[in-house]
């Protein structure tokens, strides 16, 4: 259910964007968003489903700021006619930004909690 949730939102605002920039919406480039979509809402919930709860959170939270910053660059028009391209690289980057800082905390919380209960065993 959380991979479909996140598939049809992440999929609506990208879509959503190409109207608002009135690009053409054939169907090779609404099967790309598609794609982007589908890897996107992918990530999330693989690390869901390994039970690792703070790369969920940190990670949907990045795909929030990614889809604001997405339509504050289509809205604002901060690069006439470049708009589309702007936007999803835009998208992607904070999403791969939100990934790797999803993984090192997720790390990082691994390694205290194993630090801490080396510490409660020695005492």
């Amino acid at each position: 259910m959380v991979f479909v949730f996140y598939t049809i939102i992440t999929f609506l605002s990208l879509l959503t964007t190409r109207v608002m920039l009135a690009s053409e919406l054939l169907s090779r480039p609404i099967l790309g968003l598609l794609i982007i979509s589908v890897a996107s809402s992918l990530i999330p919930c693989i690390g869901g489903f390994l039970g690792k709860r703070i790369f969920f959170i940190i990670y949907t939270f990045c795909t929030i700021v990614a889809i604001i910053y997405m339509f504050y660059i289509v809205m604002v028009n901060t690069s006439p006619g470049w708009g589309d391209l702007t936007s999803i690289i835009g998208y992607l980057f904070i999403i791969a930004v939100g990934t790797v800082l999803a993984l090192v905390t997720e790390v990082l919380s691994y390694f205290i909690k194993t630090k801490l209960i080396k510490n409660k065993k020695l005492w």
